[in-house]
């Protein structure tokens, strides 16, 4: 099942957005999605589980011809991010570091302004996932960071209809403590819904924003 569209404006030029696939296997899908996408004002956009190989990358290319396209591949079956920035709006980015189709971070330059946009696709099984943010906890040393993605996890009871928080929720509570994270407004909607129980809905998908960038820009 594809996860919800999360689309969030920081600023009145900056859009960012981001979307779990959850692979494209037929063509009505590819439509629906990048339909979806390009009907909005995208500056920055975030994807999840892309399922490609290197050999298919050019699909994705071919359909986002107006951005910079960084991938960190899984498998033709699991995992897989990708961030794409629009060109031509001054914008300069390098990817920085990767993991395992679970992450992905790329340094950019806007304005006056310098960051850490990182992608991320938490595992289900919270015992991989345990290790995941410990890996990434060592990883997000910079100073003015935009995170984004799939976590996952909720981090408190109002993120979902039923359910529970288990220690990995902590830890990304650490995370977001750690490196003076924000969450904007916009980014608190639900993103997930369960296929057979339309009631059973949650918070997984979200924004985070450092506390100095936050401050420079509004």
């Amino acid at each position: 099942m594809m996860g919800i569209f999360l689309y969030l404006t920081l600023l009145m030029l900056f859009s960012i957005a981001s979307l779990n696939i959850n692979g494209i296997n037929n063509d009505s899908k590819w439509a629906g999605i990048f339909n979806t996408i390009l009907s909005y004002p995208l500056l920055i956009l975030f994807l999840q589980e892309t399922h490609l190989t290197v050999n298919q990358e050019y699909l994705f290319w071919r359909c986002l011809l107006a951005y910079d396209v960084w991938f960190e591949n899984g498998t033709s079956q699991s995992a897989g991010v990708l961030i794409a920035i629009k060109r031509n709006c001054r914008i300069s980015a390098r990817k920085l570091f990767t993991g395992q189709g679970r992450f992905l971070a790329c340094e950019v330059e806007w304005q006056s302004s310098k960051f850490l946009l990182c992608n991320i696709y938490a595992p289900n099984e919270p015992l991989i996932r345990k290790f995941f943010f410990g890996e990434l906890t060592g990883r997000l040393s910079a100073e003015n960071v935009i995170l984004g993605g799939d976590f996952n996890l909720i981090i408190d009871k109002s993120d979902r209809k039923s359910g529970k928080l288990d220690e990995t929720s902590e830890q990304l509570g650490k995370i977001i403590h750690t490196l003076y994270l924000l969450e904007p407004k916009g980014s608190h909607q639900f993103t997930y819904q369960h296929p057979s129980l339309s009631e059973c809905q949650s918070h997984l998908d979200r924004f985070y924003v450092s506390t100095p960038l936050w401050d420079d820009w509004y």
